[in-house]
């Protein structure tokens, strides 16, 4: 998936979580250090070793991207992390390792959700 679909597939599928189960989404830009509030989620649910994590280890992977969704209960007692992919995206080997490593790091694993609407 591109950028210029506006994140379409994770979206749709932060509403199906939210429809199935009642828990909450995160994009992937909680990653990022200007999301304070959002930090402050991924703090509370991993901890300050799951941010620092993404704060440095994600260079030795290309700068990749935390994964798309961090999918949690609204009594923030169970989180999840979820890689969204549309009809034309794929999984790349890259992924696969650095992911490997966010559940590592976080002890939860990481829902690879194939999204194919048509």
């Amino acid at each position: 998936m591109n950028q210029r679909t506006g994140h379409f597939y994770e979206w749709f599928s932060a509403v199906h979580f939210c429809e199935t189960m009642g828990w909450n989404s995160l994009i992937e830009s909680y990653q990022w250090k200007n999301q304070t509030w959002k930090r402050g989620v991924v703090s509370r649910l991993g901890g300050d070793d799951l941010l620092r994590f993404f704060d440095t280890q994600r260079r030795r992977y290309g700068m990749l991207h935390a994964p798309d969704l961090l999918v949690f209960a609204p009594d923030f007692s169970d989180y999840f992390f979820c890689e969204v992919k549309g009809p034309r995206d794929r999984l790349r080997d890259v992924q696969v390792q650095y992911f490997a490593e966010v559940a590592k790091v976080s002890g939860k694993e990481i829902v690879v959700l194939p999204v194919d609407l048509i």
